[in-house]
């Protein structure tokens, strides 16, 4: 509730100049993203899966979801945040016993993650966002980028629970005996991305 009271005293006008979408942005508080797990998803994409969307960044989506109703719904794998990490290379499936290593490999590496007095330490600062066009998802070639700097100071608030909830479930779905279908099955390869 914090921040919808800092949000609502410190709105700043549309200028006539600006878009819709920039007075969204410049109107969002900075956040931080906290980690909460490496993680092979889908397609054997190895992420960076966050404990969930700040309050300013879920009210963020939420608000452009309304008013940009002719965009597309979102895919599930936009519905968590995450850094992805690594790809599959092209031509190439995940075997059992690969995803079985890596799943071992990713909850041993997530342990710092859950040590005492690390989350502060471990959190990424969101001060700026951008909106981007680009010919690699991967961002080596980008036709234009649009950087909005986020209001300061940074509002640190954890995830609300269902964020929370919502990224937990999705990284149990690798201890679901047909996960392997979903981590090795085409698509999202190294080329998706560069």
């Amino acid at each position: 509730m914090a921040l919808a009271a800092a949000a609502s005293t410190s709105v700043l006008p549309c200028s006539t100049a600006e878009t819709h979408l920039d007075y969204l942005l410049r109107n969002t508080q900075s956040c931080v993203l906290r980690p909460y797990c490496f993680f092979v998803s889908w397609q054997g994409v190895l992420t960076l899966a966050y404990r969930g969307f700040p309050p300013a960044l879920a009210s963020l989506k939420q608000q452009i979801s309304d008013f940009y109703q002719s965009l597309s719904k979102e895919s599930p794998g936009s519905r968590w945040p995450k850094t992805s990490l690594a790809a599959v290379r092209e031509g190439r499936r995940l075997t059992p016993a690969q995803l079985q290593r890596l799943n071992q490999l990713c909850r041993e590496q997530s342990g710092i993650f859950q040590t005492p007095g690390q989350m502060k330490a471990q959190a990424v600062m969101v001060s700026a966002l951008s909106t981007v066009v680009y010919e690699t998802r991967c961002l080596e070639r980008v036709i234009s980028r649009h950087v909005v700097q986020l209001l300061q100071p940074a509002d640190l608030s954890d995830a609300a629970a269902d964020e929370v909830q919502r990224v937990q479930a999705v990284v149990a779905e690798a201890d679901d005996e047909d996960y392997w279908f979903h981590a090795s099955r085409d698509g999202n390869r190294e080329n998706h991305y560069k």
